[in-house]
C-alpha cells in the first residue's frame, strides 16, 4: 500500500483497508470548520502518477479543488485538450477512482464558480466510484468539449457507480455526465444520485450514457436562452425520475425500461418544441407517469413509443391551447393504463397513431377528446371520460370518449358529452352509456345511452346557454351500418333544449343509415333534413320497430327518406327533394311479427329467425359484396340482404335418415 503525503496523526479513522495495488490519499481534520479536508496535491499527484489497474481511494472528506484566487488556469491539469478542459483526469486503463467508506456523502470533490468540468475518464474500464461530485461547469471551447460537467466518458466501457452529482452544469450537453462524441453512447453510470442540478447549457444532467437504478431528482433549470430536456438520449432502466423542472421536455430520445416519472415539470412555451414533461421522442416500456406537467404539449409524454405503461394523473398547465393530458403524439401506445389526465384537447391521448389493448378512464378535456382525440384506437376500453366545456363560455366540450380519429373492437362507456365526433370513424365497438358523435358507425352495439342534460357538452350543436344532452348524434355526411341501438332513452326535458337525433345534416349530402335495427328504445328518435338546402337523411334496410312512443320523429321539414325499413309506429311530416324518394316499406303492429331470435337475455336477441318477415326484403347495396353483417358473417346470403343489422344464416331442419 502506499500513502503519499501521509501522517497516522491526520488520516480519517474511518479509512477502509487499502491492497497493494491502491494508492490512499489523505485527509486532515479541521478544528475551525469542524470538517475532513482532503488533500488535493496528493490526489492530482496520483492520477499524473498512477499506473493501469491502479485503485486511487480518497479518505473521508470535502476535496476543494476551487484555487486560489479563482486561478483556474493554474489549477487545470489541460486547459486547452483537444476534449476540453478537465480539472482531473484518469487517463489510464482499470484505473478506480472511488471513496473509502462506501457512502458518497462522506467523500466530496467539489469546486466553486468552476469553468472547467471535475473529471474527464480516458482509460479504458476506468471507474468513480462512491463519490460526491459536486459544482462542475464545462465550458470548453469546441462543439463536443463543453459536454459533462461533473464527469465524461471517453470510452464506452468506462462508469461511474455509487456517486452523487450536484450542483453540475455544461455549457452544451450533460449537465452532470456527458460523453465524448455527437454520436452513439458512452459510459454507465450505477446506482447513483443527480440532484439540484442547475443546468445553464442544453441538457439538464446527461447526455448519451446508460443509467442503471439511478435517482434524478430536484434537478432545476434556470437557463433562459435554451430549449432545455433533463437527458438527451439517454437509456434509463430501474431509474427514478422526480420533482426535475426543465425548459423542453423531461427525458429527450433514447428509452426507459422499468423506470417512475413523478411530479417533473416542462414550462417552456416555444411553441417549436414544446412539450413532454416527463419524456419526449423516447421508447417507453414498463413505466409508471404520475403528476408530470408541461406547458402546452404531453402533459407527460410526447412522441415516441409507450408499451405496458401506466400514465396516470398528468397535466397539460395551458387551459386554451393545450394537447396530450397524458400523451401526445405517440406512434405506438400498446397495453397502458391511461387514468386521469387532464388538458384542453385530448386529456388522455392526442394525435397517437396507434393505440391498442388500452385502458383509458377518468381522464378530462375541457374542450374536446376526454379520453383521447385524433387517435387510431384498437381493442380498447373507454369509459368515464369527459369532455364538459368551458365554465365561462357560450359553448361546450366535444367527444367526451374520442373525438376525431378512429375506434376498433373498443367498447365505450359512460363518457360524458360524447364518446365520438368529428371525423370519427367507429367499428365493431359496443358502446353504453354514452353518447356518440361520429361520421361513420360500422357493426356497433349500442345501449342505454340517456339523455341527460349536462351544462356545456356539445359546443355549438347544443343551446347557447349550455344546455343539451347526451345522444346519437351524426353530423355531416355520415353512415351508420349494421348497428344495434336498444334500451337508450330519449326524452325532451322541460324548459331545455334536447336534441335527441339520429341524424342532423350538418353539410350538404346525404346521411345514410343502412341494415341497422332500432329496437327497444324509449320515446322518440329525430331525424332531421333541410329540404331547402339539399340536405337528407336516408333510412334503407332498418327495422325500426318496438320502441315506446313514437319510433321516429321528424324535425321540421327535414327531408327524410325510408327505403326497405320495416317500422311499428310513426310520427312525421316529411318535404321530399327531387331524388328522394321512398322505397317499399312495411309496417308491424308488434315486434313479435318481426321473429326475432329469442329472449331479450340471449346473444344475440334481434337475429333473425328463418321465418322473419325481415329475411330477404333489403335493398342490395354496393358495399355488400364483401361486407359482413353485425355477427360478422357475409351480408348477403344467395344474393339477397336482409332487414336489420343481422343477416340470418340459420338453416332449416330437415329430416335425417341413419343407416347402420
Amino acid at each position: 500500500m502506499c500513502l503519499i503525503g501521509l501522517s497516522l496523526a491526520v488520516v480519517a479513522a474511518t479509512q477502509a483497508i487499502a491492497d497493494d495495488d491502491s494508492v490512499l490519499i489523505p485527509s486532515k481534520y479541521d478544528e475551525a470548520s469542524g470538517q475532513w479536508i482532503g488533500d488535493v496535491d496528493a490526489l492530482t499527484n496520483a492520477l499524473k502518477t498512477c499506473k493501469a489497474g491502479d485503485t486511487i481511494i480518497l479518505a473521508k472528506g470535502t476535496y476543494d479543488l476551487t484555487p486560489p484566487q479563482g486561478d483556474w488556469e493554474a489549477a487545470s491539469m489541460d486547459p486547452s485538450t483537444y476534449y476540453g478542459p478537465s480539472m482531473l483526469i484518469i487517463g489510464k486503463n482499470d484505473v478506480t477512482l472511488k471513496g473509502a467508506t462506501g457512502n458518497p456523502e462522506d467523500v466530496v470533490i467539489k469546486t466553486t464558480e468552476a469553468v472547467y468540468r471535475i473529471l474527464r475518464i480516458a482509460g479504458q474500464r476506468s471507474s468513480v466510484r462512491d463519490l460526491h461530485l459536486s459544482g462542475g461547469y464545462a465550458t470548453g471551447g469546441g462543439y463536443n468539449q463543453n459536454n459533462g460537467g461533473a464527469v465524461m466518458f471517453t470510452e464506452a466501457t468506462d462508469f461511474a457507480s455509487n456517486c452523487i452529482f450536484s450542483a453540475c452544469s455544461a455549457k452544451r450537453l450533460g449537465g452532470a455526465v456527458g460523453i465524448w462524441g455527437s454520436s452513439g453512447f458512452g459510459g454507465v453510470v450505477y446506482d447513483s444520485v443527480f440532484r439540484d442540478n442547475n443546468g445553464a447549457g442544453s441538457t439538464l444532467v446527461a447526455s448519451q450514457t446508460a443509467l442503471k437504478g439511478c435517482v434524478i431528482t430536484n434537478n432545476i433549470s434556470s437557463s433562459t436562452g435554451y430549449d432545455q430536456p433533463l437527458t438527451y438520449y439517454c437509456q434509463l432502466y430501474d431509474c427514478l425520475v422526480a420533482d426535475n423542472e426543465t425548459t423542453r421536455c423531461g427525458i429527450e430520445g433514447g428509452f426507459a425500461e422499468n423506470c417512475r416519472f413523478i411530479n417533473n415539470y416542462a414550462r417552456g412555451n416555444n411553441h417549436s418544441n414544446p412539450g413532454g414533461g416527463a419524456a419526449r421522442g423516447a421508447a417507453l416500456t414498463n413505466c409508471y407517469f404520475y403528476g408530470n406537467r408541461c406547458y402546452r404539449l404531453g402533459g407527460a409524454i410526447r412522441g415516441g413509443t409507450v408499451v405496458n405503461c401506466t400514465v396516470v394523473s398528468n397535466s397539460v398547465m395551458n387551459a386554451t391551447d393545450s394537447y396530450g393530458g397524458g400523451i401526445y403524439q405517440a406512434s405506438w401506445v400498446e397495453n397502458c393504463n391511461i387514468i386521469s389526465n387532464k388538458c384542453g384537447h385530448g386529456a388522455g391521448l392526442q394525435e397517437c397513431a396507434f393505440v391498442t389493448n388500452c385502458y383509458i378512464a377518468y381522464n378530462s378535456a375541457i374542450s374536446s377528446g376526454g379520453g383521447a382525440q385524433s387517435s387510431a384506437l384498437v381493442d380498447c376500453v373507454v369509459e368515464h371520460n369527459v369532455a364538459p366545456g368551458y365554465d365561462n363560455a357560450n359553448y361546450g366540450g366535444s367527444g367526451g370518449g374520442l373525438y376525431g380519429g378512429s375506434a376498433t373492437n373498443c367498447v365505450f362507456r359512460d363518457n360524458s358529452c360524447s364518446a365520438t365526433y368529428n371525423s370519427s370513424i367507429v367499428y365493431n365497438c359496443d358502446i353504453f352509456d354514452t353518447s356518440m358523435h361520429a361520421q361513420v358507425f360500422d357493426s356497433c352495439r349500442i345501449a342505454n345511452c340517456k339523455n341527460e342534460p349536462l351544462a356545456r357538452a356539445i359546443g355549438a350543436v347544443g343551446h347557447p346557454e349550455g344546455h343539451t344532452t347526451s345522444n346519437i348524434y351524426m353530423i355531416g355526411c355520415s353512415v351508420m351500418r349494421n348497428c344495434l341501438v336498444t334500451n337508450c332513452y330519449w326524452r325532451s326535458v322541460p324548459g331545455l333544449f334536447v336534441n335527441s337525433a339520429m341524424f342532423h345534416p350538418g353539410a350538404a349530402g346525404t346521411n345514410r343509415m343502412e341494415n341497422c335495427t332500432i329496437a327497444g328504445n324509449y320515446y322518440y328518435i329525430f331525424a332531421r333534413g333541410f329540404s331547402s338546402a339539399g340536405y337528407a337523411a336516408v333510412f334503407a334496410n332498418c327495422a325500426i320497430i318496438g320502441n315506446t312512443g313514437a319510433d321516429i320523429k321528424m324535425m321540421d321539414d327535414g327531408a327524410v327518406v325510408l327505403s326497405n325499413c320495416v317500422y311499428s309506429t310513426t310520427a312525421w311530416s316529411r318535404t321530399f327533394l327531387p331524388g328522394f324518394e321512398d322505397g317499399e316499406n312495411w309496417r308491424l303492429d308488434s315486434v313479435a311479427q318481426a321473429k326475432f331470435c329469442g329472449d331479450r337475455g340471449s346473444e344475440p336477441y334481434y337475429a333473425l329467425k328463418l321465418s322473419s318477415p325481415l329475411r330477404e326484403k333489403g335493398l342490395v347495396l354496393d358495399w355488400m359484396a364483401d361486407g359482413t353483417d353485425l355477427a360478422g358473417n357475409p351480408r348477403l346470403r344467395d344474393g339477397k340482404a336482409d332487414i336489420g343489422c343481422y343477416q340470418c344464416w340459420l338453416n332449416p331442419v330437415g329430416a335425417v335418415i341413419s343407416i347402420r
